[in-house]
């Protein structure tokens, strides 16, 4: 951090959903942390407010692809205890969802982010494609293993005939440790061994 003129004891990780245009469908992927998640109004949430500059209403997205389970990922899919993307379908790995969804399973924080798992997604599940790494999403668009993070953490390869982009949410944590130092976790990771490799991987992307 001092390297790269950053504060040495804190650090603030960045993290914006992202909106594609397919040409027959918006999908979004990952919903931020809307009014339940890590960091709550006014500090985070604001995904519906930011969707408005760029021409588009919560109504329009066709389909929400859940990258893992975590409240800052999950937490704007309800807003006051509605679907705040009324017209859209959902998708999430398979196991990602069997990880979370079970009551009585986890302890601890583990628990608090299962409880606001089944709040949030588990009345969505009748909506819901549940993915595992190889899946077509959409037109263009395909689920890829990122285990690690959490259990049943997907990226997304999307390929816009010519042009590809690599989509990932949390296999890095932050644009300056996470590259210098791919071979640490972060206390959020799941499984501390797994993570590491990804965030190797993705360093080379």
């Amino acid at each position: 951090m001092r390297d790269n003129l950053l504060p040495t004891n804190k650090y603030r990780p960045g993290f914006t959903p992202m909106v594609v245009n397919t040409g027959r469908e918006l999908v979004l992927f990952d919903t931020g942390n809307g009014s339940r998640g890590f960091v709550p109004r006014p500090a985070g949430g604001w995904l519906a407010a930011q969707l408005a500059p760029a021409g588009l209403k919560p109504e329009d997205i066709d389909l929400v692809v859940l990258s893992h389970g975590h409240p800052d990922h999950i937490g704007g899919v309800i807003e006051n205890g509605r679907p705040l993307f009324a017209n859209a379908r959902y998708a999430i790995g398979g196991g990602e969802y069997d990880f979370w969804s079970p009551a009585g399973k986890h302890t601890g924080d583990l628990e608090k982010y299962s409880s606001l798992f089944r709040d949030l997604m588990v009345p969505l599940a009748e909506k819901t494609t549940f993915l595992k790494p190889g899946d077509d999403v959409a037109s263009g668009i395909r689920a890829v293993e990122a285990y690690g993070h959490t259990p049943g953490h997907l990226a997304f390869h999307i390929d816009g005939g010519g042009k590809e982009l690599f989509w990932f949410g949390d296999i890095a944590h932050h644009q300056v440790a996470s590259l210098a130092r791919p071979d640490w976790y972060c206390v959020f990771d799941v499984d501390p061994e797994k993570a590491p490799r990804r965030a190797r991987a993705s360093s080379t992307c």
